[in-house]
Protein backbone atom coordinates (compact mmCIF):
# COMPACT_ATOMS: atom_id res chain seq x y z
CA UNK A 1 0.00 0.00 0.00
CA UNK A 2 3.05 2.64 1.11
CA UNK A 3 5.00 1.68 -2.53
CA UNK A 4 1.80 2.23 -4.26
CA UNK A 5 0.96 6.12 -2.42
CA UNK A 6 4.35 6.89 -2.67
CA UNK A 7 4.36 5.78 -6.80
CA UNK A 8 1.11 7.98 -7.33
CA UNK A 9 2.42 11.19 -5.58
CA UNK A 10 5.48 10.83 -7.73
CA UNK A 11 3.68 10.44 -10.71
CA UNK A 12 1.43 13.54 -9.66
CA UNK A 13 4.60 15.32 -8.93
CA UNK A 14 6.12 14.59 -12.69
CA UNK A 15 2.27 15.60 -14.29
CA UNK A 16 2.02 18.81 -12.42
CA UNK A 17 5.46 19.94 -13.49
CA UNK A 18 4.49 18.58 -17.10
CA UNK A 19 1.69 20.33 -17.18
CA UNK A 20 3.64 24.20 -15.37
CA UNK A 21 6.17 23.82 -18.60
CA UNK A 22 3.10 23.48 -20.85
CA UNK A 23 1.41 26.26 -19.05
CA UNK A 24 4.14 28.56 -19.53
CA UNK A 25 5.16 27.81 -23.11
CA UNK A 26 1.24 28.11 -24.25
CA UNK A 27 1.70 31.73 -22.33
CA UNK A 28 4.80 32.94 -23.90
CA UNK A 29 3.65 31.63 -27.31
CA UNK A 30 0.13 33.87 -27.00
CA UNK A 31 -2.08 30.73 -27.28
CA UNK A 32 -5.21 31.59 -28.50
CA UNK A 33 -6.72 29.47 -25.66
CA UNK A 34 -4.94 30.96 -23.00
CA UNK A 35 -6.21 34.66 -23.59
CA UNK A 36 -8.35 35.22 -20.99
CA UNK A 37 -5.47 34.05 -18.80
CA UNK A 38 -3.07 35.70 -20.27
CA UNK A 39 -4.66 38.13 -19.34
CA UNK A 40 -4.35 38.50 -15.38
CA UNK A 41 -0.77 36.71 -15.76
CA UNK A 42 1.88 39.46 -15.71
CA UNK A 43 4.95 37.87 -16.74
CA UNK A 44 7.49 40.49 -15.35
CA UNK A 45 6.11 39.51 -11.64
CA UNK A 46 9.09 37.96 -9.49
CA UNK A 47 7.07 34.82 -8.85
CA UNK A 48 6.48 34.75 -13.01
CA UNK A 49 10.43 35.40 -13.37
CA UNK A 50 11.09 32.51 -10.83
CA UNK A 51 8.96 29.94 -12.01
CA UNK A 52 9.82 30.60 -15.21
CA UNK A 53 13.17 30.67 -15.07
CA UNK A 54 12.82 27.29 -13.07
CA UNK A 55 11.13 25.39 -15.86
CA UNK A 56 13.54 26.43 -18.26
CA UNK A 57 16.31 24.85 -16.87
CA UNK A 58 14.05 21.90 -15.60
CA UNK A 59 13.98 22.75 -11.74
CA UNK A 60 10.43 21.90 -9.76
CA UNK A 61 10.29 25.59 -8.24
CA UNK A 62 10.44 25.71 -4.57
CA UNK A 63 6.76 27.70 -4.48
CA UNK A 64 7.61 28.78 -0.59
CA UNK A 65 10.38 30.81 -1.97
CA UNK A 66 8.39 33.78 -3.38
CA UNK A 67 5.45 32.99 -1.31
CA UNK A 68 4.88 34.62 1.65
CA UNK A 69 1.26 34.08 3.34
CA UNK A 70 1.01 36.55 5.68
CA UNK A 71 2.05 40.60 5.64
CA UNK A 72 5.22 40.45 6.33
CA UNK A 73 8.96 42.33 5.41
CA UNK A 74 10.83 38.85 6.16
CA UNK A 75 11.79 36.30 3.84
CA UNK A 76 13.33 33.10 5.68
CA UNK A 77 14.68 30.66 2.92
CA UNK A 78 17.21 29.40 5.83
CA UNK A 79 18.29 25.36 5.30
CA UNK A 80 16.21 24.71 2.14
CA UNK A 81 19.13 23.51 0.29
CA UNK A 82 18.60 25.95 -2.57
CA UNK A 83 22.04 25.52 -3.93
CA UNK A 84 23.86 27.68 -6.66
CA UNK A 85 21.54 27.19 -9.81
CA UNK A 86 18.11 27.66 -7.76
CA UNK A 87 20.31 30.91 -6.64
CA UNK A 88 21.55 32.26 -9.67
CA UNK A 89 17.69 32.34 -10.85
CA UNK A 90 16.13 33.53 -7.42
CA UNK A 91 18.57 36.63 -7.64
CA UNK A 92 16.99 37.85 -11.19
CA UNK A 93 14.15 38.58 -9.24
CA UNK A 94 15.01 39.48 -5.78
CA UNK A 95 15.52 42.68 -6.34
CA UNK A 96 12.09 43.40 -7.53
CA UNK A 97 10.38 42.06 -4.58
CA UNK A 98 8.48 44.72 -2.74
CA UNK A 99 8.66 45.41 0.86
CA UNK A 100 11.78 43.21 1.73
CA UNK A 101 13.61 44.22 5.37
CA UNK A 102 14.86 40.68 6.01
CA UNK A 103 16.24 38.12 3.92
CA UNK A 104 17.80 34.63 5.57
CA UNK A 105 19.49 32.46 2.93
CA UNK A 106 21.66 30.70 5.50
CA UNK A 107 22.69 27.00 5.77
CA UNK A 108 21.63 26.35 1.58
CA UNK A 109 24.64 25.07 0.06
CA UNK A 110 25.82 28.20 -1.88
CA UNK A 111 28.92 29.03 -3.16
CA UNK A 112 30.80 31.42 -4.87
CA UNK A 113 28.55 31.81 -8.03
CA UNK A 114 25.49 31.38 -5.92
CA UNK A 115 26.12 33.95 -3.72
CA UNK A 116 27.55 36.49 -5.96
CA UNK A 117 24.48 36.64 -7.67
CA UNK A 118 22.11 36.83 -4.94
CA UNK A 119 24.69 39.42 -3.52
CA UNK A 120 24.54 41.99 -6.61
CA UNK A 121 20.50 41.38 -6.50
CA UNK A 122 20.32 42.50 -2.94
CA UNK A 123 22.35 45.38 -3.29
CA UNK A 124 19.72 46.71 -5.71
CA UNK A 125 16.97 46.33 -3.29
CA UNK A 126 17.13 49.46 -1.53
CA UNK A 127 14.76 48.57 2.06
CA UNK A 128 17.21 45.86 2.91
CA UNK A 129 17.98 45.91 6.85
CA UNK A 130 19.18 42.14 7.37
CA UNK A 131 20.57 39.52 5.49
CA UNK A 132 22.20 36.65 6.76
CA UNK A 133 24.42 34.40 4.86
CA UNK A 134 26.00 32.51 7.56
CA UNK A 135 26.59 28.59 6.62
CA UNK A 136 27.44 28.79 3.41
CA UNK A 137 30.93 29.47 1.43
CA UNK A 138 32.15 32.83 0.65
CA UNK A 139 34.86 32.74 -1.53
CA UNK A 140 37.06 35.28 -3.56
CA UNK A 141 34.46 36.73 -5.86
CA UNK A 142 31.39 36.48 -3.01
CA UNK A 143 33.88 38.50 -0.62
CA UNK A 144 34.07 41.35 -3.22
CA UNK A 145 30.61 41.31 -4.04
CA UNK A 146 29.62 41.50 -0.37
CA UNK A 147 32.69 44.46 0.03
CA UNK A 148 31.14 46.60 -2.91
CA UNK A 149 27.44 46.18 -1.88
CA UNK A 150 28.23 47.12 1.99
CA UNK A 151 30.85 50.41 0.42
CA UNK A 152 28.06 51.74 -1.57
CA UNK A 153 26.36 54.70 -0.09
CA UNK A 154 22.78 53.58 -0.55
CA UNK A 155 23.21 50.19 1.37
CA UNK A 156 20.86 50.99 4.44
CA UNK A 157 22.01 47.13 5.79
CA UNK A 158 21.46 47.38 9.44
CA UNK A 159 22.67 43.66 10.37
CA UNK A 160 24.91 41.64 8.83
CA UNK A 161 25.38 37.67 10.01
CA UNK A 162 28.42 35.73 7.89
CA UNK A 163 28.90 33.00 10.57
CA UNK A 164 30.82 29.96 9.57
CA UNK A 165 30.86 30.86 5.92
CA UNK A 166 34.84 30.37 5.12
CA UNK A 167 35.78 34.26 5.61
CA UNK A 168 39.65 34.25 6.49
CA UNK A 169 41.95 37.39 7.31
CA UNK A 170 41.56 38.99 3.82
CA UNK A 171 37.85 38.63 3.43
CA UNK A 172 37.64 40.51 6.80
CA UNK A 173 40.57 43.33 5.96
CA UNK A 174 38.70 43.94 2.77
CA UNK A 175 35.33 43.82 4.24
CA UNK A 176 36.57 46.13 7.27
CA UNK A 177 37.79 48.65 4.82
CA UNK A 178 34.34 49.73 2.92
CA UNK A 179 32.88 49.16 6.57
CA UNK A 180 34.82 52.61 7.53
CA UNK A 181 32.63 54.70 5.49
CA UNK A 182 29.42 52.80 6.03
CA UNK A 183 27.02 54.92 8.24
CA UNK A 184 24.13 52.23 8.93
CA UNK A 185 25.40 49.01 9.99
CA UNK A 186 24.94 48.33 13.80
CA UNK A 187 25.54 44.29 14.34
CA UNK A 188 28.11 41.98 12.73
CA UNK A 189 28.45 38.53 13.33
CA UNK A 190 31.84 37.32 11.31
CA UNK A 191 31.25 34.13 14.31
CA UNK A 192 32.84 30.49 13.50
CA UNK A 193 35.21 31.79 10.65
CA UNK A 194 39.28 31.68 10.50
CA UNK A 195 39.66 35.10 11.09
CA UNK A 196 43.30 35.21 12.31
CA UNK A 197 44.66 32.00 10.74
CA UNK A 198 47.79 34.02 9.00
CA UNK A 199 48.69 35.64 12.21
CA UNK A 200 51.89 34.12 12.24
CA UNK A 201 52.48 36.34 8.79
CA UNK A 202 52.86 39.23 10.82
CA UNK A 203 55.94 38.19 12.65
CA UNK A 204 57.47 37.29 9.35
CA UNK A 205 55.75 40.47 7.29
CA UNK A 206 54.78 43.35 9.63
CA UNK A 207 53.06 44.96 6.82
CA UNK A 208 50.83 41.95 6.60
CA UNK A 209 47.34 43.62 8.00
CA UNK A 210 45.68 40.69 9.85
CA UNK A 211 41.41 40.41 10.17
CA UNK A 212 42.18 41.45 13.70
CA UNK A 213 44.40 44.45 13.05
CA UNK A 214 41.66 45.41 10.41
CA UNK A 215 38.63 44.79 12.76
CA UNK A 216 40.66 46.88 15.52
CA UNK A 217 40.83 49.75 12.91
CA UNK A 218 37.79 49.67 12.22
CA UNK A 219 36.39 49.94 16.04
CA UNK A 220 39.04 52.59 16.49
CA UNK A 221 36.73 55.02 14.30
CA UNK A 222 34.79 57.25 15.87
CA UNK A 223 32.48 57.30 13.26
CA UNK A 224 31.85 53.94 13.36
CA UNK A 225 28.38 52.72 13.89
CA UNK A 226 28.78 49.30 14.75
CA UNK A 227 26.94 48.30 18.42
CA UNK A 228 26.80 44.90 18.70
CA UNK A 229 29.95 42.50 17.29
CA UNK A 230 29.75 38.90 17.45
CA UNK A 231 33.40 36.93 16.60
CA UNK A 232 33.58 33.97 18.88
CA UNK A 233 34.79 30.68 17.24
CA UNK A 234 37.91 32.53 14.87
CA UNK A 235 41.27 32.65 15.30
CA UNK A 236 42.22 35.76 16.29
CA UNK A 237 45.73 35.80 18.84
CA UNK A 238 48.66 37.36 19.28
CA UNK A 239 49.45 41.00 17.95
CA UNK A 240 45.80 40.96 16.42
CA UNK A 241 44.46 40.15 19.51
CA UNK A 242 46.18 42.98 21.47
CA UNK A 243 45.35 45.37 18.73
CA UNK A 244 41.54 44.36 19.21
CA UNK A 245 41.52 44.66 22.42
CA UNK A 246 42.95 48.19 22.47
CA UNK A 247 40.45 49.26 19.89
CA UNK A 248 38.09 48.83 22.80
CA UNK A 249 39.28 51.84 24.52
CA UNK A 250 38.67 53.88 22.06
CA UNK A 251 35.24 53.24 20.77
CA UNK A 252 31.90 54.73 22.04
CA UNK A 253 29.17 53.39 20.49
CA UNK A 254 30.42 49.34 20.91
CA UNK A 255 27.38 47.79 23.42
CA UNK A 256 28.03 44.53 23.22
CA UNK A 257 31.07 42.18 21.81
CA UNK A 258 31.54 38.49 21.99
CA UNK A 259 35.08 37.35 21.67
CA UNK A 260 35.38 34.09 23.26
CA UNK A 261 36.91 30.81 21.80
CA UNK A 262 39.99 33.35 20.70
CA UNK A 263 43.41 32.99 21.96
CA UNK A 264 43.09 36.85 23.94
CA UNK A 265 45.57 35.32 26.14
CA UNK A 266 46.90 37.08 29.40
CA UNK A 267 48.32 39.94 27.77
CA UNK A 268 44.78 41.03 25.44
CA UNK A 269 43.17 40.10 29.10
CA UNK A 270 45.52 42.45 30.24
CA UNK A 271 44.52 45.26 27.85
CA UNK A 272 40.51 44.87 28.46
CA UNK A 273 41.06 45.07 31.87
CA UNK A 274 42.72 48.81 31.55
CA UNK A 275 39.87 49.29 28.79
CA UNK A 276 37.45 48.77 30.92
CA UNK A 277 38.25 51.35 33.46
CA UNK A 278 37.50 54.18 30.35
CA UNK A 279 35.09 52.52 28.80
CA UNK A 280 31.44 53.83 29.16
CA UNK A 281 29.43 52.51 26.59
CA UNK A 282 30.34 48.63 26.70
CA UNK A 283 27.42 46.55 28.69
CA UNK A 284 27.77 43.25 27.02
CA UNK A 285 31.52 41.17 26.79
CA UNK A 286 31.52 37.69 26.46
CA UNK A 287 35.68 36.59 26.42
CA UNK A 288 35.24 33.35 28.29
CA UNK A 289 35.64 31.87 31.67
CA UNK A 290 39.25 32.17 32.26
CA UNK A 291 40.21 35.34 30.83
CA UNK A 292 37.49 36.66 32.28
CA UNK A 293 39.05 36.11 35.62
CA UNK A 294 42.76 36.94 34.87
CA UNK A 295 40.65 40.58 34.12
CA UNK A 296 38.58 40.36 37.50
CA UNK A 297 41.73 39.41 39.37
CA UNK A 298 43.18 42.43 37.76
CA UNK A 299 40.40 44.62 38.71
CA UNK A 300 40.70 43.50 42.22
CA UNK A 301 44.41 43.90 42.59
CA UNK A 302 44.16 47.52 40.95
CA UNK A 303 41.56 48.77 43.52
CA UNK A 304 43.37 47.24 46.36
CA UNK A 305 46.19 48.94 45.53
CA UNK A 306 44.78 52.46 45.01
CA UNK A 307 42.83 51.96 47.83
CA UNK A 308 46.29 51.38 49.91
CA UNK A 309 47.93 54.55 48.22
CA UNK A 310 44.72 56.67 49.13
CA UNK A 311 45.34 55.65 52.80
CA UNK A 312 49.75 56.54 52.28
Amino acid sequence: MMKSSNHHLNQLNNDNFHNNSRLMKMIHENDDDMISLHSTYNPLSPRAIFINGCLKNNIPPITIALVRRNLTSTINLAHMGIGDKIAVILSRCLSSLPYLEKLNLSDNHLKDKGLTHLIHSVAKHPDLEELDISSNKVGMKASKALAEYLGNSKCKLKTLKVRSANIDDNGCVNMCKVLQKNKYLTELDLSKNNIGKEENLNAVKPSFLTGGESLAILLSNKNCPLQKLTLHWNMIRLNGANKLCESIDQNTRLVYIDLSYNAIGSAGAEIIGKCLMKNKTLTDLNIGKIVMMIIIMMMVMFFYDSFIHSLC
